[in-house]
């Protein structure tokens, strides 16, 4: 492994604020107080981070989720400052709702999948890239949103949706979003010949 690439945000604190809504007002259920889940999560980020930089280079990708834009970019902002000195550690806290990041011949771009339509990014992520997409041959699209693992091939971009780690809360359960089994993945790419295998 020459590097590893860590999200952060993306619904990860499922709340924006201590009322406990969403970055648009709607209520949703949580298990603590938002300050303490950000003092859970920084921390948890910083050793994460801390124990992999140590072996690899690691790039951290921040973007927010539906449910904690806001909060997110400040987490983001937070491990930003805490490895500003770090010689194997580069963090894009940058407000942008995209980013992306190329390894060798695969284009990696991230999104939440809450606000672009996921039929329009493949077009959206060659637009935005169009200056050095020739120099990939594999582009592949992470997202979440969605609490259920999908991968669709779109034209030759694969787009992917993680599973969710979060158990179903009070709105999930009633609406019957019950049964997907709760994992987090690794990806695993090879510099020329794109994902290896997932974990």
């Amino acid at each position: 492994v020459e590097e590893v690439v860590v999200i952060i945000g993306s619904d990860m604190l499922q709340v924006d604020n201590d009322k406990s809504t969403t970055t648009a007002g709607t209520y949703v259920d949580s298990d603590t107080r938002l300050s303490k889940a950000f003092d859970v999560a920084s921390k948890m980020l910083t050793d994460v981070i801390e124990q992999l930089a140590s072996r690899f280079k690691v790039y951290c990708v921040v973007y927010g989720g539906n449910h904690d834009r806001t909060v997110s970019l400040f987490l983001g902002r937070y491990v930003e400052a805490w490895f500003r000195n770090h010689p194997q550690v580069k963090i894009d806290a940058s407000p942008r709702s995209r980013k992306y990041y190329g390894f060798g011949s695969t284009l990696i771009a991230f999104d939440h999948g809450d606000e672009t339509k996921a039929k329009d990014l493949p077009l959206v992520i060659m637009r935005e890239n169009q200056s050095t997409i020739s120099q990939y041959r594999f582009i592949e699209c992470l997202t979440g949103h969605y609490h259920s693992e999908q991968s669709e091939d779109v034209k030759g971009i694969v787009m992917r949706v993680a599973p969710a780690l979060c158990s179903a809360d009070r709105w999930h359960s009633s609406k019957g979003f019950v049964g997907a089994i709760r994992r987090s993945q690794g990806l695993l790419y090879q510099r020329d010949d794109g994902l290896e295998c997932t974990y």
